[in-house]
This record gives structure tokens, C-alpha cells and sequence, in this order.
């Protein structure tokens, strides 16, 4: 292969001077630096033919001398050119004044095109929409919130009120909640779901609820959503009466702040209100006597899971009345726990059942080589054997996968091992 000439290095060719000269795939390749301070690699036979004469920049050079101080008092939309100036030596932008006061920065290309016609946090824009009306509504004024646009609108029930701009355009909301088309729902009134009967429709805060008589006798307001729920019929609540939820059993249901609540006998003789998801999930099984009661009193000795009650910390009792106990587990270790964790079986170790499975757990989704712990490392170009323990991080490195996972293995017999015999 011929040697590179480079009798050109250091010669100026128009905006041009040239650094070096190199082949790159068999084709000869000038480093150049522009006048505007950038560096390029550009096709020696289009630098020596005088086709190529600067970065690209010459053109914009020749525009910006063209265009210099023409703009100075035009206006697009909002906005006034002050100033004219150059930055990076090619790029051209304008100062400009919003009608609203606010100066922006702005690039002529996108002022020419109309692309930005005012400043950032202008509010002029929306002069437009000001005296239009939307439904019953009647915008006054838009105001900027929390990084939000809210129209001011008068009713024609009087109210002044504000409402997201976009909600008003895209027609979500139409008035202030005072009122609304009782014919949509017509069709509704009479008809039956599960045990209850619709007699009318009405609206509180833009959320249409219906009122409905239940076969039992009792009316109650629900809302759309649940009474066109098909897994589960709707009903006033009384199917619930007379079922029992662990020591609790339902007397009385009632609605505040609509939602449902149980009024509830508790075998201990005691009567509460509790509401009915508390109910369901299990996070309310007594009126309060579970955490006083007979089942806290042969509690020393009992076994939970890999946990045997030792002692009871009489001094310590929160303010709910739950009690707590010292256990110890089977891996020899002895911790604190509340009484009402362990009889509802949410404690049963002392966390080393966690740790056995986290150290016994299946090769990740992420891992590529298909064994846990073993890598390949681009660097140094070697398979890694890696595992971390104790905030400490082992790496033994090796040519070879075979012998990698050899290593990941004795690593797991000599850090691993002796912590999963240690809690089993």
C-alpha cells in the first residue's frame, strides 16, 4: 500500500486547515479545523477540487451576514426582536419582548417559521378564549396554578368557579355542578340490580349517584360503578347481617360519608362500628379484646412456625393493648414480636427463612451466561466468578466458563453453606 501523502498538512483551504491526513477504508480523509472552531474529517478529493470549503458553516455564515439587524422591531405573534446575535459562530438567535413584559431567547430559525410566537409563561395566548361560553359556563379570565391552566368561569346559576382548561375544551365539564340533564338517565330510573331498585338520579360534585330502594325496605344512595358491578350484586347491606368474621358478628349495617359500615357484636360482649373492608381482609377480627383476652395468657411455650414463645414483656404494652413476647427461633436466635403478629401467623421466624431463600434463589432473567454468579468481563476478557455476602464482593477471574463455574460453586460450598446449615 502507498505511503499517505501529506504535503497539504498545514495548509489553509478556505475556512479550512488542514491537521493530518489518513486512510480509512482505502480512501484518503483530511482532520480539518474550521474557522468556527470545530474539528471534521472531510474527503481529501472534495477538499482538493474545492467542493468542501468549510464545516458546513459557510453557508450559514453568508445567511447571518444577509440577515443581520433586518429583524430589529418586526413582530411575530406576541413577540418584538430586540437584539440579533450569533452563538457557537453559526447558530443565529433574537431577543425578543413578549407583550406580557417577558424577554425569551429564541432561535430565528424557529421565530421565521413561526414556531414560538410567545414567551414561556405567557398568558396572552388565551386572550382568545376569553367572553366564549362552554355549556353553561362562561370563561373570564385564565390563570397559571401549580403548573396547571385553570379557566375562572362564571355560571348561569352565578357561581365563580375554576375549572382545568383542558377539561372545559374537551367538554368534560360543562357547569359548576349546580345542575345537570336528568332525560340521560331516564331510561335507568325503575329498572332493578341485584336486590336493589333505582327511583332517582342525582349529582354531587360532577359524580352522578343513584338513589335506590333495597328489598329489605331500606333506601341508600350508590354510585354508578357498584351498581352495575356483575360479579358481586348490589344490596343495601343486608346480606351481611348475622355473618360472623372471626370473633365479630354483623348486627346492623349503615352508611356514612358513603361507605359501608357494620355494626358488630363481639363474643366478648362488646358492640362496635367497623367498616366492612376492615372486615373482609381480615384487618379487624375483635372489638380491641384480642390483644387483653384469654388468648394472650398460655401463650409461653407455644410454638409459631420456627418460633417458640420464651417470656412476655409485661412493661411493654403499646397504646392499641398489644402485647409483646421474646421468642426464640429455631436457628438459635431470639427476637421481639407482637403477640397479635404471631397468632395471626404473619411471624414465624426470625427472618432466616428469608435469607435461606434469597441465598437459594433461581438465576435471574438478566444474567446471560444461564449460571447464578458467572460473567463474562469485556475488559479484561475473562469469565468472572462473583458473589457478594456481607456488604463484602468476591471476584476470582478465569479463561475458561468451565472453570468459572467451578469457582462460583467453591465460593457458594465455603460463604453460603455454612449460613444455610447454620438456619436449617
Amino acid at each position: 500500500m502507498k505511503e499517505v501523502d501529506k504535503s497539504l498538512v498545514g495548509k489553509k483551504i478556505g475556512f479550512l486547515t488542514i491537521l493530518d491526513i489518513e486512510r480509512i477504508n482505502s480512501k484518503l480523509y483530511c482532520k480539518c479545523k474550521c474557522e468556527c472552531g470545530n474539528i471534521v474529517k472531510i474527503y481529501k478529493g472534495n477538499i482538493t477540487n474545492g467542493h468542501t470549503v468549510s464545516c458546513g458553516c459557510k453557508k450559514n455564515r453568508l445567511l447571518l451576514e444577509e440577515r443581520q439587524g433586518k429583524l430589529i422591531g418586526k413582530r411575530f405573534g406576541n413577540l418584538v426582536v430586540q437584539k440579533e446575535y450569533v452563538k457557537d459562530n453559526r447558530i443565529a438567535y433574537c431577543e425578543c419582548k413578549c407583550d406580557c413584559g417577558n424577554n425569551k431567547e429564541v432561535k430565528t430559525s424557529l421565530l421565521l417559521q413561526n414556531k414560538i410566537t410567545h414567551c414561556d409563561n405567557c398568558l396572552l395566548q388565551y386572550n382568545g378564549l376569553i367572553g366564549k361560553k362552554y355549556g353553561e359556563l362562561e370563561i373570564l379570565s385564565v390563570e397559571r396554578k401549580q403548573n396547571n391552566l385553570y379557566c375562572k368561569c362564571k355560571c348561569n346559576c352565578g357561581n365563580v368557579v375554576y375549572i382545568l382548561k383542558r377539561d372545559i375544551l374537551n367538554g368534560k365539564i360543562s357547569n359548576c355542578g349546580c345542575g345537570f340533564d336528568k332525560q340521560k338517565y331516564s331510561s335507568i330510573i325503575g329498572k332493578k340490580y341485584g336486590k336493589l331498585k333505582v327511583l332517582d338520579v342525582e349529582k354531587d360534585k360532577n359524580t352522578i349517584y343513584y338513589l335506590c330502594k333495597c328489598d329489605c325496605g331500606n333506601i341508600i344512595k350508590v354510585s354508578g360503578l357498584a351498581l352495575k358491578n356483575k360479579e358481586t350484586p348490589p344490596h343495601c347491606g343486608c346480606e351481611f347481617i348475622g355473618k360472623r368474621y372471626n370473633k365479630l358478628v354483623v348486627m346492623e349495617t349503615m352508611r356514612l360519608r358513603k361507605k359501608l359500615f357494620l355494626k358488630c357484636k363481639c363474643d366478648c360482649g362488646n358492640v362496635t362500628v367497623v367498616e366492612y373492608w376492615n372486615l373482609k381482609t381480615g384487618h379487624t377480627s375483635s372489638c380491641g379484646c384480642l390483644a387483653k383476652n384469654s388468648e394472650y395468657e398460655d401463650m409461653i411455650g407455644k410454638r409459631f412456625g420456627k418460633l417458640v414463645v420464651v417470656k412476655e414483656l409485661n412493661n411493654k404494652i403499646d397504646k392499641n393493648g398489644h402485647r409483646h413476647f421474646i421468642c426464640k427461633c429455631d436457628c438459635g436466635n431470639e427476637i421481639e414480636v407482637l403477640g397479635h403478629n404471631l397468632l395471626a401467623k404473619q411471624t414465624q421466624s426470625c427472618g432466616c427463612k428469608k435469607i435461606i431463600r434469597r441465598l437459594q434463589s433461581k438465576t435471574p432473567i438478566t444474567n446471560k451466561s444461564g449460571v447464578k454468579g458467572v460473567f463474562f468481563d469485556k475488559k479484561s476478557g475473562k469469565w468472572v466468578a462473583s458473589l457478594g455476602i456481607n456488604y463484602n464482593k468476591y471476584k476470582i477471574y478465569e479463561k475458561s466458563f468451565i472453570k468459572a463455574i467451578r469457582e462460583r460453586r467453591n465460593l457458594e460450598q465455603e460463604y453460603h453453606l455454612p449460613i444455610i446449615q447454620k438456619y436449617q
